[in-house]
């Protein structure tokens, strides 16, 4: 049986996020635990288990994942030195994130199904933990919040828009970065793009 962890109990204040690195024991976890605050965390160092109620999911350095309410999991190291950083976040703060930038509906926090998984690359994954460093020094308020929170999930959706956008666009999209192209402003997206004019302005 799960217990659920309280953001009234980690967040003090004014505060609305809350830094943890955590070195993982390598024993399995007794139970799963749920919130009733939104999570981040990333495996900084070596391999997680992550525990979830449909079986456990092996994390490697740079996977990132983020957690509704709600969403019950538990964490293990697996070898030695697996360290997590994770982010406890006021509900608050992710309401009023999506409340003005409704674009990220659907993505990360606002996925529609479980945890949502991603991962960073080398040079993310330094971005991300240079931000990090900037929120521990912080007063983690509203704004701190957000000057972590925004860039990542701006970056994110972005990611996401462009894994659904179509062949031809995108590589219309990469042509247009060409000066030859740019000066023609929106004819110059249309003609690379080899569709109608009506047609791309949609997409």
């Amino acid at each position: 049986m799960s217990r659920t962890l309280h953001h009234a109990d980690i967040l003090t204040g004014d505060s609305q996020i809350r830094l943890t690195r955590a070195t993982l024991a390598p024993t399995r976890p007794r139970a799963l635990h749920d919130h009733d605050f939104y999570e981040l965390f990333w495996a900084q160092n070596g391999r997680v288990q992550h525990h979830l109620p449909d079986g456990p999911v092996t994390l490697v350095e740079g996977d990132t994942v983020f957690l509704r309410p709600g969403h019950a999991h538990a964490l293990q190291g697996r070898g030695q030195h697996a360290l997590v950083v994770s982010l406890c976040i006021h509900p608050d703060t992710i309401a009023a994130l999506s409340d003005r930038h409704p674009t990220v509906k659907g993505h990360l926090f606002w996925s529609p199904g479980g945890p949502e998984q991603t991962h960073r690359d080398i040079r993310q994954l330094a971005a991300l933990n240079h931000a990090a460093v900037q929120l521990e020094n912080s007063p983690c308020d509203t704004l701190a919040a957000e000057a972590f929170l925004l860039p990542l999930c701006a970056e994110l959706t972005a990611e996401a828009f462009a894994n659904d956008v179509p062949t031809w666009l995108a590589e219309a999209c990469s042509a247009a970065k060409s000066p030859d192209v740019f000066r023609d402003g929106s004819a110059g997206l249309v003609a690379v793009a080899g569709k109608a004019h009506a047609h791309v302005s949609r997409m």
